[in-house]
C-alpha cells in the first residue's frame, strides 16, 4: 500500500512541534490521506522537545523519533532519516516550524503519480530584509551557474516519489545539497508556487553569518564546479579589462567591489571543494524509537 514519510530534521522546536503535528494530522484527514508517517529527527536538542515528542509517539504510531547521539548537524540527520525511510514510500522533507505550509503536501499528495516529483516553489517569503536578499543572490548564482537545472526559490520542500526516494537512500555524497540532489534524480518536475510565511515560534537558525547558509551555497556550485570556475575567472579578467579603460570613480569603485565579491567566492569555494574531496558519507550513530 501506497504511504508517505514526512521527514522532519530540526534541533531545539519545543514550541512548534505541537503545531505541527496537530496541522499534518488536520489537514491530511481532511484529505482522507491515512497512509502516512511523521519521522522527526532529532539533532541533539537542548530543549524540551525530544520530551515533547516522545508522549505523542507513544499515543500516535505515526510519529517516529530518530535520535541523534550528537549533534551531526542539519544536513545528516536528513540522511539518518532517509535511511530508515522505505525506499517504496513517498517522501517530503521539510522543518517543524510552520514556514511551509503541511497543506500543500495534503492538497498535491497523488500516490498514482509515480513520475513527478512536485516542487513548492516560494512565489514571495515573509522573512527579514537581508535574509531575502542573500536568499535571492544565491538562487540567481545558483541558476545562473546550473543554466536553469537549479530551480530559483525551490528548497528541499518537495513531494518526492519513490523512485527519487530509493536513488537518495543510495546516495553516498558528503553534505549533499538535496534540492539540487533531488532534482537530479527525478524523471519528470512540477512546480506549484507559494508563499513562504514567518516562523510559528521561535528564531530561525539559518542566518548569514552562521556557517550552514554558506555550506548549502556551496553545496549547489559543487555540481556545477566547472562552469562556476570558468565563469567566475572570465568575470574577473572582464572587470580588470573594464576598469583599466574607465576614468571614472564611481565605476572603479563598484567594479573592485565586483571583483572582491567574484574572487571571495571562488577562492572559499575552492577551499571548500578540497574539504569535500577529502570527506566520504559518515555514519552517524542514533537511536530509534517507535519504529517497527
Amino acid at each position: 500500500m501506497d504511504k508517505i514519510s514526512i521527514l522532519i530534521s530540526f534541533r531545539n522546536e519545543e514550541d512548534n512541534i505541537k503545531k505541527f503535528i496537530e496541522n499534518v494530522k488536520n489537514c491530511f484527514l481532511e484529505k482522507k490521506i491515512k497512509n502516512y508517517e511523521i519521522i522527526f529527527v532529532d539533532d541533539n536538542s537542548s530543549d524540551k522537545s525530544f520530551n515533547i515528542l516522545s508522549n505523542f509517539s507513544r499515543i500516535d504510531q505515526k510519529i517516529k523519533i530518530i535520535k541523534m547521539k550528537k549533534r551531526y548537524g542539519h544536513s545528516h540527520s536528513i540522511q539518518a532519516g532517509l535511511e530508515n525511510i522505505d525506499e517504496n514510500n513517498f517522501c517530503v522533507i521539510m522543518d517543524c516550524d510552520l514556514q511551509d505550509p503541511p497543506e500543500l503536501i495534503a492538497k498535491n499528495l497523488d500516490f498514482n503519480d509515480k513520475i513527478n516529483t512536485v516542487h513548492f516553489v516560494r512565489k514571495s517569503r515573509d522573512d527579514s530584509f537581508f535574509q531575502k536578499i542573500y536568499s535571492s543572490v544565491a538562487y540567481y548564482v545558483l541558476y545562473f551557474i546550473s543554466f536553469g537545472k537549479i530551480i530559483k526559490n525551490a528548497g528541499y520542500f518537495k513531494i518526492i516519489p519513490p523512485v527519487v526516494t530509493k536513488s537518495l537512500k543510495l546516495d553516498c555524497e558528503f553534505l549533499p545539497y538535496w534540492n539540487y540532489l533531488i532534482t537530479k534524480h527525478s524523471l519528470k518536475n512540477k512546480i506549484i508556487y507559494y508563499t513562504r510565511k514567518k516562523r510559528f515560534m521561535g528564531e530561525s537558525k539559518f542566518s548569514f553569518i552562521s556557517l550552514n547558509p554558506w555550506l548549502t551555497y556551496f553545496g549547489g556550485l559543487y555540481h556545477f564546479k566547472l562552469n562556476f570556475i570558468i565563469i567566475s575567472v572570465i568575470s574577473l579578467i572582464l572587470t580588470n579589462f573594464i576598469k583599466f579603460f574607465s576614468k571614472n570613480f564611481l565605476i572603479d569603485v563598484t567594479l573592485n567591489l565586483i571583483g572582491f565579491f567574484i574572487f571571495a567566492n571562488l577562492f572559499f569555494f575552492l577551499i571548500y571543494i578540497l574539504f569535500k574531496y577529502r570527506k566520504k558519507k559518515i555514519k552517524c550513530n542514533y537511536e530509534l524509537i517507535n519504529f517497527f
